[in-house]
């Protein structure tokens, strides 16, 4: 299940959202569905996505968008 950046948007101040995105993926766990959250931006929204449960973030606080020689070099290429 994917959570849209204006899901997440406030979820480290705001305890509100916070409880939506916990509810969110609280649902998706009981569907089976592992948890991306899309547009993670600033340092302290992955760890409060960890803390409601997510599986997954992306967003411009890990990396503008590549493409997939970009992607390669700096993510794969080093594993190998």
């Amino acid at each position: 299940m994917k959570l849209d950046k204006g899901i997440i948007n406030n979820c480290v101040t705001d305890p509100v959202s916070r409880s939506i995105v916990k509810g969110m993926v609280k649902t998706g766990r009981i569907t089976g569905a592992m948890c991306l959250a899309e547009g993670a931006e600033m340092p302290e929204q992955p760890e409060a996505l960890r803390e409601s449960g997510c599986d997954y973030a992306q967003g411009y606080y890990y990396n503008k968008p590549l493409v997939p020689e970009e992607f390669e070099q700096k993510y794969l290429v080093a594993l190998a």
